[in-house]
């Protein structure tokens, strides 16, 4: 019998039963206890009772010919005393309250006696249960049947019962498409998915397998593949043995191999498209002819393939198998096919390079070179990368009228990836004003076809540095009309800032008119802009560190590969940082005109000059920097020395810009005719293909050379990434 705790709220009766005290609860009943009255809980004697499990006072009650509605009354959550005879007691006791109408009762978790019996491992229960024709395949609110919480708690003696029963639907789904096969999978019991498999469960077989697979369980993974008995089949390639190769589970695809060899054939080619480099490696150390073969299923051999689809890794590996890579496939090459790697392509394609693959300006069947097939399909790094290794832009549009025609069949449809797609080219000779055949522009063909959306204008916007036509009176409307909601976006902030500082200075006076429009309209947009360059100032503080601890890092670094991973790491946050401080002026002068303005509609056409930084920005010097300006001091202080720092052309002045900002304005002009226009200084580790003392791994006679490809001295080298010969920052 069960001990119940007894509360100060407790009805007489109730807390007579919870006492077990049988003499109390009969004296109780001969004053007129009334049996149907409940506790707060709604639960009246008999529910006590049963709770108790104390056969004796159940019989006392049930001497008061109580009627079937109090005998299986329910509870506040919806059981009946006999829930609580049947997960809490015997079978004798729940004898007692069992009727045919509370058999198949479900509470409201949907849970009948034979659920809790089950759930709760009472095996005599079960049987009793059972023999009272219980509905074995009654399922819960999950959709859960007595077999489905047996095996979840892993009640082998219970589930050994459920499984006589005749008729109970071993294959049934619960709410979540767990099978009862899956669920003892999922607890690894080689027992009860045999004694499961015995009955003929086999719906969720798979995904038992899968589940066995990722948790290395070979025991299971054997058992559940034989228990599959899969075939075969000329079309198309099982799922399983495709699950096997995406999370490269060797044991289970070894099983498919074993058991019938055609299957390799199936795997290869699948395997070289989801980069499974162990799979490949290990196929074609069984079947090296595959090599030469097309992949079955794909049409198209290995390397074709990998270029296509895979990673670097893969194509790295196949590369060496194959004699030679310019070998054509129905007219395309292998930069052809790398072209539409949107993912790897640039590794891909300078690995094809180094190795020989050529030509570059190979036109396949559709007159398509490799960089006018990149373009097409939008795959930005491949066309980075046959751009750095002197693909023709010319040569890219193939049989259509521009590069912009080129790219429209099967670009993304979000307008600024294809803005954002086409800026990346502009260094490369790309005109954004290029006009199609109707002689109309990007931009005016995009304002023409619908109007562009706040984002689409901040971003068109950020680009009037590049020389894009913006001067589409329908463009200019749209950005008048939502400027306020570009403001309150960060694009958006430094867009108007860019409109700001061009237009404002241009000669043409329909530009200072629209900037002047522009102006009048943001006052109310104080607040968010000062927000954002607040974030702006804290972004530059943080690249700011970055960097110098990527420097730090690179200093240090032995391993060349590394060297090559965290310059190129530190050139791109140098690249985020001078853009993000040039913004950030921009939109504080901006600022500061807007408020300048309230009170005086008209506009200066005088900026202040390049000056000192703004106190607030506080941007700690990087080393690279300071060197210059360090330079820049001494070559100037000789009389007669025009020497400049940089030896090199760009067209991103940001550099100059961030030394000028530490001038005065008299200093500027002595400032600009020693030192041209230079580009962002970037750290340039060596290169593992450098020739080089292989002793010390630096380059041989002083001689370095840059991204540029531009070979200098060691003291151009270390004036331009702040590093000596020997890699330490100066």
């Amino acid at each position: 019998m069960n001990q119940l705790l007894i509360s100060n709220d407790d009805i007489p009766l109730h807390a007579a039963i919870k006492r077990n005290d049988l003499e109390e609860a009969a004296s109780l009943l001969s004053q007129g206890a009334n049996i149907a009255e409940k506790n707060k809980y709604g639960q009246n004697a008999f529910h006590i009772a049963a709770l108790t499990g104390n056969r004796e006072v159940l019989k006392l009650l049930l001497d008061t010919n109580p009627s079937t509605e109090v005998i299986n009354a329910r509870d506040e959550y919806g059981n009946t005393p006999f829930h609580f005879a049947c997960r809490e007691a015997d079978e004798q006791t729940a004898a007692l309250l069992f009727n045919t109408e509370n058999i198949d009762l479900q509470n409201l978790l949907g849970y009948t006696a034979l659920h809790l019996a089950s759930k709760e491992n009472k095996s005599n229960m079960v049987n009793f249960l059972l023999s009272k024709k219980a509905n074995v395949n009654v399922l819960d609110n999950n959709q859960n049947s007595p077999l489905h919480l047996a095996i979840k708690n892993g009640l082998l003696e219970v589930v050994t019962i459920l499984l006589e029963v005749p008729n109970i639907c071993v294959n049934a789904q619960n709410a979540e498409k767990d099978t009862p096969l899956f669920l003892a999978a999922n607890l690894c019991s080689l027992d009860l998915i045999k004694h499961l498999a015995a009955k003929g469960a086999a719906a969720g077989i798979d995904k038992a397998l899968y589940y066995a697979a990722e948790q290395g369980w070979k025991e299971g993974i054997k058992y559940l593949f034989d228990l599959c008995q899969y075939q075969y089949q000329d079309s198309g390639i099982c799922v399983p043995l495709k699950f096997a190769i995406e999370k490269d589970y060797a044991m289970l695809a070894k099983l498919f191999f074993a058991k019938d060899n055609r299957f390799y054939s199936k795997a290869f080619g699948y395997s070289v498209e989801h980069s499974n480099l162990n799979a490949v490696k290990y196929i074609l150390s069984k079947y090296p002819q595959f090599i030469n073969q097309n992949c079955q299923g794909y049409g198209e051999p290995p390397l074709f393939l990998a270029v296509n689809r895979s990673s670097y890794e893969v194509v790295n590996f196949l590369i060496d198998y194959v004699e030679d890579i310019n070998v054509k496939h129905h007219g395309v090459s292998i930069l052809n096919a790398a072209a539409y790697n949107r993912h790897h392509g640039f590794e891909i394609i300078n690995l094809l390079i180094a190795k020989g693959a050529k030509p570059i300006e190979h036109m396949d069947y559709r007159e398509n070179t490799p960089l006018g097939e990149a373009l097409r399909v939008g795959s930005l790094e491949s066309a980075k990368a046959f751009l750095q290794n002197g693909a023709d832009l010319s040569l890219a549009k193939g049989r259509r009228s521009n590069i912009i025609h080129a790219m429209d069949r099967h670009q993304p449809g979000q307008v600024i990836d294809k803005l954002k797609f086409l800026q990346e080219f502009i260094k490369y000779g790309f005109d954004l004003n290029e006009k199609n055949r109707q002689g109309l522009t990007f931009v005016e063909e995009l304002t023409d076809s619908y109007r562009p959306e706040p984002a689409v204008l901040a971003y068109l916007y950020s680009l009037v540095d590049t020389g894009v036509n913006l001067s589409s009176a329908r463009l200019r409307k749209a950005l008048i009309e939502k400027t306020d909601l570009m403001l309150k976006t960060k694009d958006g902030v430094f867009a108007a800032a860019n409109i700001f500082f061009n237009f404002v200075h241009s000669a043409n006076l329909e530009d200072q008119h629209f900037a002047k429009q522009m102006l009048s309209t943001m006052p109310e947009a104080r607040t968010s802009l000062e927000k954002i360059l607040d974030q702006e100032d804290k972004e530059i503080q943080k690249m700011s560190k970055e960097i110098k601890i990527l420097i730090k890092r690179l200093n240090t670094e032995d391993k060349s590969s590394t060297k090559v991973s965290l310059g190129k790491e530190t050139n791109k946050l140098f690249e985020s940082l001078y853009q993000g401080e040039i913004l950030y002026k921009r939109g504080k002068a901006m600022k500061n005109k807007v408020e300048g303005i309230l009170n005086d509609d008209s506009i200066d056409k005088v900026l202040p000059k390049i000056s000192n930084l703004n106190e607030k920005i506080k941007v700690p010097i990087s080393k690279v920097i300071q060197i210059n300006i360090d330079k820049w001091s001494e070559l100037s202080g000789k009389s007669g020395s025009k020497t400049p720092i940089f030896k090199l052309q760009g067209n991103n002045n940001a550099v100059c810009s961030k030394i000028s900002s530490f001038l005065n304005h008299d200093e500027l002009e002595s400032f600009f005719n020693t030192i041209p226009l230079g580009t962002i200084p970037r750290v340039v580790p060596v290169q593992e293909d450098t020739e080089c003392d292989r002793a010390t791994k630096r380059p041989k006679e002083g001689i370095f050379e840059d991204d540029t490809g531009i070979s200098r001295n060691a003291e151009d080298y270390a004036l331009l990434t702040g590093l000596d010969s020997d890699g330490d920052c100066l």
